[in-house]
């Protein structure tokens, strides 16, 4: 499956539902050139609020994430900003202008076992 930035949302969501045979889960970032041409961006996986590292170095511009996931519901948020000016260019003088902002949060129900 693949996630597009959104030209009018900052936030939106997806819920999934797998079996109990699934432990991890794999999100994969494809960065744009517009994306590291920016002055700053940063993105940030997280499940139930705690960061996921990124498997390659910063510096590559698709990055993978494995979030092991466990029985339950699993709340999986991917942040991504950047400033809105690129590298060299000034920075808009509005604070609500500096930045772009998107949210994606995948709510993952891992089904538990089922008893025989």
């Amino acid at each position: 499956m693949t996630i597009t930035p959104s030209p009018t949302l900052t936030q939106h969501g997806m819920i999934f539902h797998l079996g109990p045979s699934h432990t991890w889960l794999l999100i994969t970032l494809h960065l744009s050139d517009d994306y590291l041409a920016r002055a700053q961006a940063r993105h940030v996986v997280s499940r139930e609020l705690a960061v996921i590292p990124s498997a390659p170095p910063f510096a590559t511009r698709t990055h993978r994430f494995h979030v092991q996931v466990i029985p339950g519901v699993n709340t999986i948020s991917v942040d991504v900003m950047a400033s809105i000016n690129a590298r060299g260019d000034p920075a808009p003088e509005w604070p609500s202008e500096r930045f772009d902002f998107e949210r994606c949060i995948l709510t993952v129900n891992v089904l538990a076992q089922e008893l025989a």
